[in-house]
Formats: structure tokens, sequence, C-alpha cells
């Protein structure tokens, strides 16, 4: 506003300066020089210019230098008046008007033009369709975007800044698959409008749908108008995925008036109900419903009408047939575009199974209370049983306790009387042979030897009875032993023998250990090997010691290639007193493969062998892993 104020008084100036040297030229005329005649054309710049800049009001300065002009003419020398003077006044104010009126009808023009490109430009920004305005480059193979409204922006979303100048391929790429480069193309051709329907477009950027308008510009620009019907292709996708649900669902989707008037039947409410669709419709849907469950359908559309909730229902319904069925019911409003309930629909859903199981299921309920009646009484008298059973059994294992404390304490007690007098019989019998040998003659030194042999078998079994007592007893002392330390102190213990023997002692390489008692590993290998040697035979001469594990066991083996063990003895001959056959002439007590076993088990492994006889025999020996 200020600066045009400014230069509003920028204007007034210059035509006042204008105006005061017209006047200083005309009166250096008449006065000065005392010519009557005057030059005019100066005159003419403040006269169009002030009809320009003020239009009818620039006639004020018309007016005064006309009048001036003619005025002056009176003050001249000679007083004299020249026609010419009036000519140019008159000149003067028809130039004026005619400028004046000419400006006018420029400046509405203008005013016109602004108004108008004001309203398309609100008309462009403001309408709800997409609009693009294209410039055509080498002949139609490029479009240039020109402008692009608000509403493309909002579909589009893209900023006009974005797009204005840039190619129509470089920001939507997907044009020329969707079809719509082509039909600019032919529009720009023929300049024959296109309407292109809905149409799919996708890029990188945009996934929608979009209903097309191309038309081209008497000056050549080709525009595109588009709206965006991606949400209401979507609602069809919807509405068409919801009729194909009505279609094929398994209950009856009935829609009805608030009335009750059936408007809608699929067919699955023909299969339940037994009517055909154009039996039905604009009747009552009373029709289906019993008399005496009338009032519950009629409550529950009037709660539909106030747009009130209605809670599933069961209840029954007669098929055409007359016959009554058991069903779900679920009722719900259905509204119009301003949100008002116009009608109902209603799925029934046949329960009519699901009841008659519900009544076998309840029944067999109630059976199978009295069974667990029945069974409880049942299973109180045996649990009373049990109780005393169960009593009893503690009193015979506490007896059981006690007497096998009696008896391992008797098996002491006869093990020490039984070992006594046996070595007091070896004692007087080496007595006897040492005194008497010259008295005694061979006989009677046999039988010295026999006694002797005896009494030492007997010394040998009560050491390996109370080993077999200590082992079950002991409980078991856990250390990390490495198996090569194992296999070295077995050599050592038989080196003697072995050499004696000439037995070659082989050992397996490994670095493994095993967690377990020492002493009772020890044992178990000094029990394999002494095995070996006392029932391999004559054709012993490799006793190999192994160790391998699996995933849950350590296992120790001692193999050799002596006489074997015969087939049928290998089951037994972990039991107590169990020996091989063959071995009958070999001193030994059958007690010490008893033991082994039991070693293993305390270890929570077991002891078995294979054997080939007069080829090989292998005795194992396992060891948990996570003792």
């Amino acid at each position: 506003m200020i600066s045009r104020q400014i230069s509003q008084r920028v204007k007034v100036l210059i035509i006042l300066l204008l105006v005061v040297a017209c006047f200083s030229l005309t009166y250096f005329f008449h006065h000065v020089l005392g010519s009557g005649r005057v030059v005019t054309h100066f005159y003419y710049i403040p006269i169009i210019l002030a009809a320009l800049w003020w239009h009818r009001k620039g006639l004020i300065v018309s007016l005064i230098l006309a009048a001036f002009l003619v005025f002056s003419s009176y003050l001249s020398r000679d007083h004299s008046l020249n026609i010419n003077d009036y000519l140019r006044a008159c000149l003067f104010i028809s130039i004026a008007s005619i400028v004046a009126l000419l400006s006018e009808r420029i400046q509405q023009s203008k005013q016109n033009l602004c108004e108008s490109e004001a309203r398309y430009r609100s008309l462009f920004d403001n309408m709800n369709l997409g609009v693009a305005i294209y410039r055509v480059k080498d002949n139609g193979n490029r479009f240039v975007i020109h402008d692009f409204n608000q509403a493309a922006q909002t579909i589009d979303q893209i900023s006009h800044d974005q797009v204005v100048g840039k190619e129509l391929l470089s920001v939507f790429p997907g044009a020329k698959d969707s079809g719509l480069y082509e039909a600019m193309q032919g529009v720009l051709r023929t300049g024959v409008a296109t309407y292109q329907g809905v149409r799919h477009y996708k890029d990188q950027r945009i996934n929608g749908w979009r209903e097309i308008f191309v038309y081209r510009l008497p000056n050549g620009e080709v525009v595109i108008v588009y709206k965006d019907q991606t949400s209401q292709k979507r609602n069809e996708e919807k509405m068409q995925q919801l009729a194909s649900i009505v279609e094929s669902s398994n209950d009856a989707i009935v829609a009805m008036e608030l009335d009750g008037s059936v408007t809608s039947w699929n067919p699955a409410a023909e299969k339940i109900y037994g009517y055909a669709a154009g039996e039905i419709l604009g009747k009552l849907i009373l029709h289906l419903i019993p008399p005496e469950l009338h009032r519950q359908t009629l409550n529950a559309l009037d709660m539909i009408a106030q747009n009130r909730r209605v809670e599933s229902f069961e209840s029954q319904r007669i098929r055409k047939d007359g016959s009554p069925f058991d069903v779900s019911v679920t009722m719900s409003p259905v509204f119009d575009i301003s949100g008002q309930v116009v009608a109902a629909s209603i799925i029934v859903h046949d329960i009519s199974k699901r009841k008659r199981m519900e009544e076998a299921l309840q029944s067999a309920h109630e059976h199978l209370e009295q069974q667990v009646l029945k069974r409880t009484e049942q299973l109180s008298l045996t649990n009373e049983e049990l109780r005393t059973e169960i009593q009893h059994r503690k009193q015979v294992e506490d007896d059981l306790y006690k007497s096998n404390e009696q008896i391992k304490l008797f098996s002491y007690r006869v093990l020490h009387d039984l070992k006594s007098p046996t070595v007091t019989l070896r004692g007087l019998t080496n007595l006897l042979q040492k005194k008497y040998s010259g008295v005694l003659h061979e006989k009677g030194a046999q039988f010295c030897e026999q006694i002797i042999k005896g009494a030492d078998q007997i010394a040998s079994l009560v050491e390996k009875v109370n080993q077999f007592i200590a082992t079950r007893e002991s409980p078991l002392t856990l250390e990390e032993i490495p198996v090569k330390e194992l296999f070295q102190i077995n050599r050592n213990e038989f080196a003697d023998r072995l050499k004696e023997r000439r037995i070659d002692l082989r050992e397996e390489e490994t670095e493994a250990a095993i967690r377990g008692d020492r002493l009772a590993l020890i044992r178990v290998l000094r029990n394999f090997v002494e095995n070996a040697i006392k029932y391999g035979g004559d054709s012993l001469s490799t006793i190999q010691l192994g160790y391998h594990s699996t995933d849950d066991l350590h296992v120790l083996s001692v193999r050799d290639n002596g006489m074997g063990v015969r087939s049928e003895n290998v089951q037994r001959i972990f039991g107590l007193f169990e020996r091989d056959q063959p071995s009958s002439t070999i001193e030994g007590t059958g007690l010490g493969l008893a033991i082994v076993k039991e070693i293993a088990e305390q270890h929570h492994g077991t002891a078995w062998l294979e054997s080939t006889p007069e080829v090989e025999t292998t005795f194992y020996f396992s060891v948990a892993k996570d003792l």
C-alpha cells in the first residue's frame, strides 16, 4: 500500500512538472518572442500520460492545458485569437478522451483476465480431480509436466516442485504399461479426447486404480484429468468377497426389512429351510418361526431398529416340511449411506446335530458319574486293601532287613569259625609233615599234601566270600582314573607270571579316563587277566587289554587266544560258584566273575563275555559316564 501511494505521488509530481513546462513554453512564445503561434507537441506528453494513468480523471489535465492554450492567446501582443489554438485544444481533449477510454478498456480487460485466471487457478487447485498439464517435446515422444494441481499431488503423494519440469516417464514410469503414454500420443495426433475408464497403475511408488480422461488444448498441450478409484475398487472387491461368502456359506444368511419382510435368501438358507428364494422373498420371517417364539424375534427387530446390540441366542425354526430344528441366531443392523438403520440381517446356524450330541454327552456324563461313584467305592475298598497290604509288606521288609542283617552277621561268624580251624588244620598238618616225615610212608605224605591243599582251598573260598560280601556292602569311592594307569598296574602285577608262561600282554593306546572306584576297577581287570592265565590253557600266548566308549558307557575289555568258554556256559558263568566245566580240575571258587558282575552293577554298567572255543575269549566290563 505504501509503495502504491509513493507511486501515485510520483505520477502527480511528473504531471505537475510537465504542465508547468507547458505553461512556461506557452508564456515564452507569447510574451518573450511575441509570437501568436505556439509549438504544442510537448502538450501531448502530460495529456496522454494522465489519461493512461487516471483514465477519465486524467481528462482534467487535457482540459486545463486546452483552456490555458486558448486563454494564452489573449496574452499575446496582438491579442488576436488564433483558430489553430482552438483546434489544438479540441484535439487535446479528443486525444485524452480516446486514450482514457482505451486505457479503461485495457484495464478492464486486464482485470477480467486476472479474475478469469484467478477463477481458473482456484478451480484448478481446489477441484477434487487430479489434473496434470503436459507440454509436448520431440513431436510427441516426450511429455514434460507443466502444471500439477493439489488434488493430483494428494492422489500421487508427490509435491508440485517434485514434478513440474520433469518428463512423464521419469515421474510415472508405469505410464507405458498402463496404456496412458499411448493414449496421450493418440490424443496429440487426432485431437480427439479419450476416456480410458478405470485402469490399474503400478510403479515403485504407486499401486492403485485411476479413472482417466485425456484431451488436447488449443495450444497443443495435453491435459490428463483423473480420479483415484483405489478405495472404490477395494470396496468392490470387498463386496465381491462378502457376496462370495454369503453365497458359499454353510449358514443361512437372510436380509429383511425392519417389519420382518425377507429381501435376501442365500443358497444355504434354501438347503436348511427347504424353501427356494422365490417362495420366501417378500414374506414375513415369522413364517419360519414357531408361534411361541414370535415375540423373541419381534423384540430383537425392535432393538435392531433402535441400533441396539442384539446378542446371539439359540432358538427354533420350522422347515418347509413342518419339522422344527434347533438353531443359533445372530442378528445385525444394516445401515444406509447416512448411517441410519434401514434393514436387518440374520445368520442362522443349524445346531441340531450339536444339540443331539449335547444330549448324548449329557446322558453319557450322567452314566459316567454313576460309574465313577461305583468305581470310587471300589477304589476306596481297594485303597484300604492296598494300605493294609503296604503295611504288611513294610513289616515283611523290616523283618527281612533284620533277617538279612542277622544272616550277614551269621555268615561273618561262620566264615570266621570256618577259617580258624582251617588255619589250625593246615598248621598241624605242616607240623606233622615236618616232624614225622620219616615215620610217614609215601601214602601218608600224599594225604598230608591233600589236607594242606584242601585247607588252602577252604581259606581261598572264605576270602572270596568275604570279598563278595564287602563288594556288595562297601560304598564306591569315585575319582577320575586314566585307563592307561589301570593297564600299567595289571602289567606290573602279573609281570612275573606272564614272563614265566611266555605270554604277551598288549595294551591299547588311549588317553581316556574313567570316573569310578579305583580299587574296584583294578580288581575287575585283575580277575579278567587272572582267569585268562588260569584257564587259557597251553595254547594261550596273547592277552589284549582294550578300551572303547559309546554315548553313555566306558567299556574295558580283556581278550585272550586261549581255550575259550563253551557256549552253554557263557550266560551262567557270572553267577555265584559257577565255573566252566573243563576248568573243574583247576583251583578256583567260582566267585571271581560274580564279584565282577556286582562291581559292574554298582557302576551302572554290566559284564559279559564273547567266546569262540579254541580260538579266543573276550571279557567286557562297562561303566556309566554319568556317575
